[in-house]
């Protein structure tokens, strides 16, 4: 298990004193215990981007949280917590807040200066494919049209729906839909979910569309 650097203390009063009515577990602490780190690891997620997306351990709702900020004023809209304890009817995932209206974007620079957005359904997976195109989560299968024309107006032109392999027929109704806004929109296939593939995969699969 690892504590982060002193630096990443400097945010937890943004995020355990928020303005609104979401607040985190008491206890949450920049930090991630052995039963997490393995999951962590598993996904390759380096420790520079558990910082850069605040990520939290709950010790006493054995919840690995990942909390979504306002990108202008850090007021915390919502979280998701990943379940490592032991009791086998917890949700593997619990989410605090409406966080399917919020659009996160990985990696904003990028996706302007490429015009493009991918949408996957998770923040792990997100933030993998954030390192080399802008990414966002939608929390789901599910991806708003308002997304699209939000995204739009930063001058998004290109969307990649790349959801898991369940979810292919979604993607497609989706990709439609996108096209008939008048932006380009294209289906990544693939047979596993973004973030089981290593960062070179991630860059093959989605440098085909450029």
């Amino acid at each position: 298990s690892c504590h982060y650097t002193d630096k990443v203390k400097r945010y937890t009063p943004y995020i355990e004193k928020p303005i609104t009515s979401i607040t985190l577990p008491d206890d949450c602490e920049p930090y991630i215990p052995a039963i997490a780190s393995n999951w962590v690891n598993q996904y390759e997620l380096t420790q520079n981007e558990l910082i850069s997306n605040k990520v939290l351990w709950s010790e006493s709702r054995s919840l690995l949280i990942f909390p979504y900020l306002g990108e202008t004023d850090q007021t915390l809209l919502g979280w998701q917590g990943r379940y490592f304890g032991d009791n086998p009817k917890h949700p593997k995932w619990f989410t605090k807040g409406y966080i399917k209206d919020f659009i996160k974007v990985v990696n904003l620079d990028k996706a302007k200066q490429t015009d493009t957005i991918v949408y996957v359904e998770d923040i792990v997976s997100a933030i993998k494919v954030g390192r080399i195109y802008g990414c966002v989560p939608v929390f789901g299968s599910f991806i708003p049209r308002t997304h699209s024309i939000r995204l739009g107006k930063l001058g998004i032109t290109k969307f990649l729906c790349w959801l898991d392999p369940d979810k292919f027929r979604e993607a497609h109704k989706f990709a439609k839909e996108i096209n008939d806004m008048g932006y380009k929109s294209y289906v990544v296939e693939s047979d596993k979910d973004p973030k089981d593939y290593s960062t070179d995969n991630i860059k093959l699969m989605l440098d085909k569309f450029r």
